[in-house]
């Protein structure tokens, strides 16, 4: 597929989820997560709007509906519709906001604390009751969380144990539940 494309995220089946994981690769194999897409998110717009290489990887969690627009029709739509500009100008703002939170919350706060905050980011914006508490609304395994949060494995093992010995969470096989909201966030304002 060309790479200049816009790509609209939508669920296969009504009821169901639609997920996308975006992750990125340095030249030495290290790789993050620099975030994750749901039903109606656009993905790949900067590149359809200004050109130039993609920068990062889609992978599909659950099965989605992937509408791509080709970028000069994209820029057409967003300029016969100049709200939508004001709309995707949100979206990008959002994103770099949150990137930014993302690289202070790394030097500032222990990764029990980047944990709690990354759950209830996602858990705010994707999160789906179940008994005994919320999801974040995305399952993710210790690596992906690892990658969100940067930091090892070993390490987001120990800040999962940690808030669960604070019975604030519960965790099953790439399942997290919170089980105390104001807990949790409690413990995402870091150490006094």
């Amino acid at each position: 597929m060309n790479d200049h494309h816009a790509l609209v995220i939508r669920e296969a089946e009504e009821g169901g989820t639609a997920c996308v994981k975006i992750t990125a690769r340095l030249e030495n194999g290290v790789e993050t997560m620099l975030g994750i897409r749901m039903c109606g998110d656009v993905i790949g717009e900067l590149t359809a709007v200004h050109g130039g290489p993609r920068s990062a990887t889609a992978t599909t969690c659950s099965e989605v509906i992937i509408h791509a627009i080709r970028a000069e029709f994209f820029r057409a739509f967003l300029n016969r519709h100049p709200e939508r500009w004001l709309a995707l100008s949100h979206t990008i703002a959002d994103r770099l906001k949150w990137a930014n939170q993302n690289r202070l919350d790394f030097v500032g706060y222990p990764a029990p604390v980047r944990l709690a905050r990354v759950l209830l980011m996602l858990a705010e914006r994707h999160g789906q009751a179940t008994e005994g508490g919320l999801t974040p609304g995305v399952t993710l395994s210790q690596d992906e969380l690892g990658m969100l949060i940067g930091a090892s494995k070993h390490t987001v093992s120990q800040a999962i144990s940690e808030l669960k010995r604070a019975e604030l969470i519960k965790v099953s096989y790439r399942t997290v539940v919170i089980i105390d909201l104001n807990g949790l966030r409690r413990s995402a304002e870091g150490p006094v």
